[in-house]
């Protein structure tokens, strides 16, 4: 999983990176295997005031294919990026568990329709036109 992290007017920028690093992996340990990048993009949109004003956005890009977006706000550098994270976490896991179960569904219909195959060649009766 590569993680890749862009900031813009965010001040105390190694920490936050740190911080964003450290909450990511512990987010998706447990299904890195089906991450292939994590980009963030962390603005503060009032790059001269002493506050917070800003989002984070988080793309994840899974294997073997698809897409996963969230964005969050919120009171301080930390707060909104652990929001952003938390509903990343959620929205990857819902996301592969959507694509198991379907999954899942496709295995249980082939079950049920199996494709026709004789089971021996004696079962099988010879029509009229066969004895020809």
């Amino acid at each position: 999983m590569k993680i890749e992290i862009k900031t813009k007017n965010v001040k105390s920028e190694i920490m936050v990176r740190e911080y964003i690093e450290r909450k990511v992996h512990f987010a998706l340990d447990r299904i890195n295997d089906r991450i292939n990048r994590v980009t963030i993009r962390l603005e503060d949109e009032t790059k001269d005031s002493a506050l917070f004003d800003g989002s984070c956005r988080i793309e994840i890009e899974l294997q073997p294919r698809g897409h996963v977006h969230v964005s969050a706000v919120g009171e301080s550098t930390f707060d909104c990026v652990l929001k952003a994270i938390r509903k990343m976490e959620h929205a990857v896991k819902h996301d592969i568990d959507r694509h198991r179960t379907a999954a899942k569904i496709r295995h249980q219909k082939s079950k049920r329709h199996p494709t026709y195959a004789p089971e021996s060649v004696g079962d099988v009766e010879s029509s009229p036109l066969d004895a020809g």
